[in-house]
């Protein structure tokens, strides 16, 4: 990955904040962690943020994710990110390797900033930036908290350093550059013979709809809303099958399942009026096949 300049370590804060005022409205940061909100673990990141940037804005885009899950968090921050302002500070915390020898990140993606841990939950919002992808280790010492944990480093690194970047959004001023974060394998779907394919569930939303790995835009189906293509694909899941892509819910009888291309551009599979989790026993990751008759 690109850093960005050569900056061989952070300068201390006073220096920083002198060569680099303070903005006079900070930007918001956006909390995404497996937290959930019956702890006080979310609560604490938002007062230790508030406490060095009054003004920062605080957005929850979930604490929901299930725990550990770095793949459904960085789907769900990738889904979400290109839709905030420039400037933003993502601050994501999913972080199974808490405590370990895993790197802090600090990123920009050339319109806004990314705080998390070095596993990978950052691959889709980097790939999605390309060459304007930059990632910097968040180890300045003047930007974290003096005691830090070895089991919440929510608190005492990721938050600190989030509210830092909106008072200062500097990113070389968290540290050294990072030229090889860790990078999560692409969600291509493989093929699996002549016009089929095999991809997974990627995330199962709040409603039971289950959004897959096939993407309308990836070429064997950027012409998949065509009439005669969609009524000739055919979608196997673990327990069912489906015929077809509809453009709607309403395009079944309710409580019948279907699939169709979800607002992120994915196929999703559904059931209208009522939950396709439950009715079809659909997991994230489980495996979805397809294949097309032409």
């Amino acid at each position: 990955m690109r850093p960005l300049g050569a900056h061989k370590g952070p300068p201390a804060l006073a220096r920083t904040e002198s060569a680099h005022p303070s903005q006079p409205a900070a930007a918001d940061v956006v909390l995404l962690t497996d937290f959930g909100t019956a702890d006080w673990y979310a609560a604490t990141m938002k007062g230790v943020i508030r406490s060095i940037a009054p003004r920062a804005g605080l957005i929850d885009l979930t604490h929901e994710i299930a725990p550990g899950n770095i793949d459904q968090a960085g789907f769900v921050l990738a889904q979400a990110a290109p839709y905030f302002p420039a400037g933003t500070v993502f601050c994501v915390v999913v972080d199974p390797g808490v405590g370990t020898a895993r790197r802090p990140l600090a990123c920009h993606d050339g319109e806004r900033f990314f705080v998390a841990p070095d596993n990978g939950v950052l691959s889709g919002v980097a790939r999605a930036a390309g060459a304007n992808w930059r990632c910097h280790e968040a180890s300045n010492p003047q930007w974290r908290r003096a005691d830090v944990s070895a089991t919440f480093h929510g608190r005492d690194v990721f938050a600190p350093v989030s509210a830092w970047l909106t008072r200062i959004p500097d990113l070389a001023l968290c540290g050294p550059p990072v030229e090889h974060a860790i990078l999560l394998p692409e969600e291509i779907p493989e093929p699996t013979g002549l016009n089929s394919w095999r991809g997974r569930v990627l995330h199962v939303d709040r409603f039971g709809n289950a959004i897959t790995s096939f993407h309308r835009q990836w070429p064997p189906f950027n012409d998949a809303s065509h009439p005669v293509k969609a009524a000739r694909t055919r979608i196997e899941l673990v327990n069912g099958r489906l015929r077809g892509i509809h453009p709607t819910y309403a395009d079944v009888a309710p409580g019948e399942p279907l699939a169709y291309w979800g607002s992120a551009g994915y196929l999703e599979i559904a059931v209208n009026l009522g939950n396709a989790a439950e009715s079809l026993g659909i997991r994230p990751a489980d495996p979805v096949l397809i294949s097309v008759a032409y």
